[in-house]
């Protein structure tokens, strides 16, 4: 316990964004490791707690974020002073390989679905999730004062974005619909009266914290049990490279910094396949002569190449001038 209090002390000293999701990863690891002292967490340990929560059915992917808040913690504890962990005896932690990329994409039909079994405010807050692509915490994170709805312009400030950088979301006629609702509803009860709410999605006044009873609740009515929030972030990703926008404006939308990762997000159906192949063949049976140049001919006779002409130089000794 006394490892993972330094990386809870440290997370709330730096203004982690992780914060949130670190309770639950600390709270996995104190069920398992909890009862030991810093200096008897050991490899075999850790192993035997990877083993039990595979056991227990958590994804690797699961996993390793919490083995890299215990690693991060060793490394805290032996910085410390006095160091709770000697340099030599910091264990090694070996995080598992993650061959599977997630895959999760909401369809339109499953969007609309969705919306009709969340109650307000989290359906609005799937809505600006699916058609922007911003992710949960700056979604659900939103105050009127982002909000500029004379220009129709959502200003994302740094402090809130999760690469530090601003951003600006336009409003598009579906999210200006969209923020004309909350707009309806940000006046909440109070002993004193009415109140003015400063929060986008709110309930009762309050911030939306945690809706993961109605999330689960509402993917298992519409047959997807495994979506996550997040898929909101990929599905929006791929609607716009289908759409035909290109893909520095789309990073510019979701606050992707890297195409790396951006490409990471752009989810390549077999529907995507059989589009390229159809636009293929329409292409070339419209302008059969539009065709890739081939390193070989019809007629299996060998192609003319154009060589530059060979120019000859000259040189002049001295005596011969």
């Amino acid at each position: 316990k006394d490892l993972l209090a330094l990386v809870t002390q440290d997370y709330a000293t730096t203004g982690n964004r992780s914060s949130r999701t670190l309770k639950f990863r600390v709270a996995a690891l104190e069920s398992e490791l909890g009862h030991l002292r810093a200096v008897a967490v050991s490899s075999g340990a850790i192993e035997a707690y990877k083993s039990k929560r595979l056991a227990d059915g958590k994804a690797k992917a699961t996993i390793n974020r919490e083995l890299a808040c215990l690693r991060r913690a060793c490394r805290l504890a032996s910085q410390s002073r006095p160091p709770l962990i000697s340099a030599n005896r910091v264990p090694t932690i070996e995080l598992y390989r993650e061959d599977n990329v997630r895959q999760g994409l909401v369809s339109h039909e499953d969007y609309l679905a969705l919306l009709a079994q969340l109650p307000d405010p989290i359906n609005d807050a799937v809505t600006l999730g699916y058609l922007s692509g911003w992710r949960r915490a700056e979604v659900l994170g939103l105050t009127w004062p982002e909000v500029d709805r004379t220009r129709g312009l959502i200003t994302l400030p740094a402090e809130r974005s999760e690469n530090r950088e601003p951003r600006e979301l336009p409003l598009s006629p579906a999210l200006a619909a969209l923020i004309e609702k909350r707009w309806q509803a940000r006046l909440v009860s109070g002993p004193n009266g009415p109140r003015v709410c400063d929060r986008v999605f709110h309930r009762d006044g309050e911030l939306v914290r945690d809706f993961r009873g109605a999330w689960r609740k509402a993917v298992r009515a519409i047959g997807r049990p495994s979506l996550l929030f997040h898929d909101l972030r990929r599905s929006a990703v791929t609607n716009m490279i289908r759409a035909g926008v290109p893909e520095q404006t789309a990073m510019r939308i979701s606050g992707h910094r890297t195409p790396s990762v951006f490409r990471r997000y752009r989810i390549v159906e077999t529907k995507d396949l059989l589009s390229a192949l159809t636009q293929t063949e329409s292409t070339l049976k419209a302008d059969p002569h539009k065709q890739a140049i081939s390193p070989h001919n019809d007629t299996d006779q060998p192609q003319k190449v154009a060589r530059e002409p060979i120019r000859k130089i000259v040189i002049l000794r001295k005596g011969m001038r």
